[in-house]
């Protein structure tokens, strides 16, 4: 994770004396009223000539003139707090000592002051909010925090989860998750209009999340674009339910908070439904719908709608509605934005109309008309963050008509009403699921409601994951001449059926659910019977849909598809959790990934998958002591999955650094779950280290890159470097270069995946504009374990030289070094910019700038052997061979655990330098045996040079498979 721009506040002026503040107030409040071009003349006229007081008056004006959100509170407590702001934060850091360790101020505004911090319980860092002094001096603090409580359990994908409250020094402060992905309000101001099809993904995304909330009773009340976070997931609406919090907790005179509450900013004018700023009018959740087509139309043309819409203006009675389509207000305003099709005139005027009964009248209503334009937008859809498919998809226009929402069902219990959506006879989808009412076998006709409340229960769950499209129907009628379930599922266009039946077990209800797979008639997954005592039967629905829509989302979820789950599988709460970890993962947010992990690990004791996950993401992190711990624990079940004991064999080959051992694992995993992705990526990864590239190749060929996991930034690079590297460790330079183009089509704004092809290019001798390609590989971002351009430059110019062209690869070092002397900065405060800096002046011959910087990095780091081994190689290049042996002595003693063969690498390179050429090969046999996995740069090791022509070390290089 990047280092957060955590800016420490300046330190502050001394605060100005009350009698000082008002002699300045009058004049301040004055200039600010006039234009900025007026001002100078204002000021040299009421300062008549007093140097002093025009300099401070010009500098509080200079300090109106920032964007920033406290412009909206009266001046005198603005600049009480500017003044401050180091104390405040000295303040806030003691009272929150016990739970959190604050790090620094990240920003703050009329709401709330919010701070980095660390979460030492959970090892995560977290943001804190406190409440703005003025907000929580007009509310009942126990009453906010009660509020905030209540809100806490809203759990969605797109909304931002409280994890904690409580009191400071008489503020109220809430804890929500460090989300670094910046703020809708960053997007628009840094890019502008966003492409349709980006519109729409947002725009679903925040439905759904308004959509859960609403379906809960919580109206957020303050959508805007700064509570809209871009996450690696998608869009996340973040501060739901603070509005309220503290407007309740404003006790029986609201009006004592309202002042701070539109100073707050609360209720932004742009985004307010008129109904909002009428006093005494009820707001209900359509206000927040009004403030979605607000940001909809700021998302399609770069700014939010001007005149009436701008400032919540309600129309006069007699006023008529504009007549001009929203779209040509879009086009008028906007001439240079992406066009969006017409389709968006007839959403945004009923989103941003007037009257709340004129608006559509729900955000479930809303994603269905979302679903309805999307054909018309030309422009692909543009992935999350995080690669992460959609949520919400085209299922909702499948079942919102069929399914009622919840208080629909307990309609149904009491009356036997059902909503059913019939559909004519359509060709089958396995993506279509039909779900039947359960039948009755108890004999008690006081529960023939519970299978009609089953299917409903469950259907409504499937809708929501968005994996699935579902349909309702009640059962038909049997017998010779009825429609069978087969014939119904035909008829429906199903692939997928769920049915059950339920009896009575003594004095429970137990239920067993049936998914069929309506190609040959044969049960997909096994279903764990649920049971409820009788006198509560409905206690069995939530157990049923949590099992019935994890065993559908093994098969129709893209995400996971042909995953062994174990059995049984997991609740789908679980399952959620486990998946949006993956996402992330994937993305390469490693730390993110692990309290989802273990969230999931927590809801579902018997789910081993996010256990398994998270080794993997302790082994990323370099925390290889946790990941061998976790897989300890993980060994001590009694029983496990074929799929999950193969994972975990894996898993301790890799930390042991037994390759044979890791691939057979792999190879296992891949018998386990032929049809997915993972299993094949780990095998071509392990199949790499065996020294087996053409099995790696073989095997990374079922993996799709294109639509899946393997379509994100960092593990899209992580699948092509073995490819292209699997290709050049035998010499198909050619296949490399055209994986290589391969990979920067899908991804080519990634350094790393620009090296990819300057390696092929240099083994094959191309060397055309290169100079051009170096200048992008410079500029680009890296993905999340990428190389640092001086340490890419300085591989790059291995490779050259290896394969013939030591001028360039000169040429190359240098150009190294002048990066990094205009980084200099950088190697004095990261030891890796400084190891670059030691190896590009040894590789240009540089020997006595280089060999004090490997003493100092030595001194400073003594349990990495790559310093001394430098020291080492330098000293025998300069022929003190006793010296370099004495280090390479040392080493021997040196290796710590989970060394995976470095330090017999690093001896192999001394002995090496030092002309003991069969004590090399030993070593680099040994450190291939320990666990060494970049057998691939072998052969473009300078220091490793003089064994180019031994046979042993051609042997080595060989590959075995």
């Amino acid at each position: 994770m990047d280092a957060p721009d955590c800016r420490r506040p300046p330190t502050p002026a001394p605060i100005l004396p009350p009698e000082r503040w008002h002699a300045l107030e009058p004049l301040l409040d004055a200039a600010l009223e006039l234009p900025p071009a007026d001002r100078g003349a204002f000021l040299d006229d009421a300062c008549a000539g007093d140097a002093a007081l025009r300099a401070e008056l010009a500098a509080m004006l200079d300090e109106c003139e920032r964007d920033d959100a406290r412009l909206s509170r009266p001046a005198a407590e603005r600049f009480a707090s500017l003044l401050d702001e180091r104390q405040e934060l000295d303040h806030v850091r003691a009272a929150l000592a016990p739970h959190y360790e604050v790090v620094c101020e990240l920003g703050h505004g009329g709401t709330s002051t919010v701070y980095l911090a660390r979460d030492p319980r959970h090892d995560r860092e977290v943001a804190v909010k406190v409440l703005a002094p003025e907000l929580a001096d007009a509310t009942n603090a126990a009453r906010f925090l009660d509020e905030i409580r209540l809100t806490a359990r809203l759990r969605h994908t797109h909304i931002l989860p409280l994890f904690d409250s409580g009191m400071a020094g008489g503020r109220p402060w809430y804890v929500t998750p460090y989300v670094e992905g910046g703020t809708l309000r960053d997007r628009l101001e840094d890019g502008g209009a966003m492409p349709p099809a980006e519109v729409l993904r947002v725009l679903r995304e925040l439905a759904s999340a308004l959509a859960y909330a609403h379906a809960r009773g919580v109206v957020h009340r303050d959508v805007k674009p700064e509570n809209v976070l871009l996450d690696v997931g998608g869009a996340v609406l973040g501060d739901f339910g603070i509005a309220r919090a503290i407007e309740r907790a404003a006790g029986a005179d609201p009006s004592a908070a309202a002042g701070a509450f539109t100073a707050a900013g609360f209720g932004t004018p742009a985004y307010m439904a008129p109904e909002q700023r009428a006093p005494a009018v009820e707001v209900d959740h359509r206000a927040d719908l009004y403030a979605l087509g607000v940001i909809a139309y700021e998302m399609l043309c770069g700014r939010p709608p001007s005149g009436r819409h701008s400032r919540g203006d309600a129309r006069a009675a007699d006023e008529p509605e504009p007549s001009d389509p929203i779209t040509a207000r879009l086009h008028a305003e906007a001439p240079a934005a992406p066009h969006p099709p017409d389709e968006w005139s007839a959403i945004l005027s009923r989103l941003l109309a007037e009257r709340p009964e004129d608006r559509i009248d729900s955000a479930e209503e809303l994603l269905r008309e979302l679903d309805a334009i999307e054909p018309a937008l030309a422009a692909p859809r543009a992935g999350s963050a995080g690669g992460r498919p959609r949520r919400q998809g085209r299922g909702r226009r499948a079942v919102l008509d069929a399914l009622a929402a919840a208080c629909v069902l307990a309609v149904a219990a009491t009356s036997g009403l059902a909503l059913w959506s019939w559909r004519t006879t359509a060709a089958a989808s396995a993506r279509r699921v039909l779900v039947v009412p359960f039948e009755n076998a108890t004999g008690d006709l006081a529960l023939e409601t519970l299978g009609r409340m089953a299917a409903d229960w469950v259907a409504q769950g499937l809708a929501q994951t968005g994996a699935v499209d579902v349909s309702s129907a009640p059962l038909p009628s049997g017998g010779p001449r009825g429609r069978t379930l087969r014939d119904l599922a035909r008829e429906f266009g199903a692939g997928t059926l769920v049915s059950g039946t339920y009896y009575l077990d003594r004095d429970s209800v137990r239920l067993v659910a049936r998914i069929i797979d309506v190609s040959d008639w044969t049960l997909l997954h096994p279903v764990v019977p649920v049971a409820a005592a009788r006198a509560a039967p409905q206690a069995v629905l939530e157990p049923l849909r949590q099992r019935v829509m994890a065993n559908l989302a093994l098969t129709h979820d893209p995400r996971i598809a042909g995953w062994v789950m174990g059995a049984p599988p997991p609740t789908y709460e679980a399952y959620e959790q486990f998946i949006n970890g993956l996402d992330i993962f994937a993305a390469g947010n490693w730390e993110g990934a692990l309290p989802l992990w273990a969230h999931a690990a927590a809801l579902d004791s018997s789910f081993v998958q996010p256990l398994l996950q998270s080794v993997f993401g302790y082994m990323f992190l370099g925390r290889l002591a946790e990941a061998d711990s976790l897989v300890r624990r993980i060994s001590a079940r009694e029983t496990l999955a074929p799929f999950d004991r193969s994972m975990l064999d894996f898993q301790r080959g890799q930390i042991s650094g037994d390759h044979a051992a890791t691939l057979a694992s792999a190879r296992a995993m891949v018998r386990a779950t032929p049809n997915a992705d993972l299993p094949y990526y780990l095998n071509a990864m392990a199949a790499l280290h065996a020294n087996r590239p053409r099995e790696a190749l073989e095997a990374a060929a079922h993996v799709h890159v294109r639509g899946s996991r393997f379509d994100a930034p960092w593990s899209s690079t992580m699948y092509w470097r073995v490819v292209t590297a699997a290709h050049h460790s035998v010499g198909e330079h050619e296949a490399e270069l055209k994986a290589a183009r391969t990979a920067r089509e899908l991804q080519p704004e990634l350094r790393d995946i620009v090296w990819l092809e300057l390696r092929a290019r240099a083994a094959l001798g191309r060397l055309d504009a290169l100079d051009r390609e170096l200048g992008r590989l410079e500029r680009l971002p890296a993905s999340r374990d990428g190389g640092s351009p001086p340490d890419l430059l300085i591989r790059l110019a291995n490779e050259l030289e290896a394969h013939g062209h030591p001028a360039r690869a000169r040429e190359v070092l240098r150009r190294a070094l002048q990066w990094q002397r205009a980084h200099r900065r950088d190697a004095e405060r990261h030891a890796d910019a400084l190891y670059d800096l030691a190896r590009t002046l040894h590789r240009l011959g540089d020997d006595a700038a280089a060999e004090p910087l490997f003493a100092r990095l030595a001194a400073g780091h003594p349990a990495d052997p790559r310093y001394p081994a430098y020291q080492a190689i330098i000293a025998a290049r300069r022929g003190r061979i006793a010296d370099a042996r004495r280090i390479a002595e040392r080493l021997r003693a040196l290796r710590a655990p989970y060394d995976h063969g470095l330090t017999s690498y690093m001896r192999a390179r001394i002995a090496s330098q030092s002309g003991d050429r069969s004590l090399a090969l030993a070593l680099l046999r040994q450190a291939l045996a320990e666990g060494f996995e970049s057998r691939t740069t072998l052969h473009a090791d300078p220091e490793l040079a003089p064994l180019r022509d031994e046979p042993g070390f051609r042997e080595l290089l060989r590959p075995e498979g």
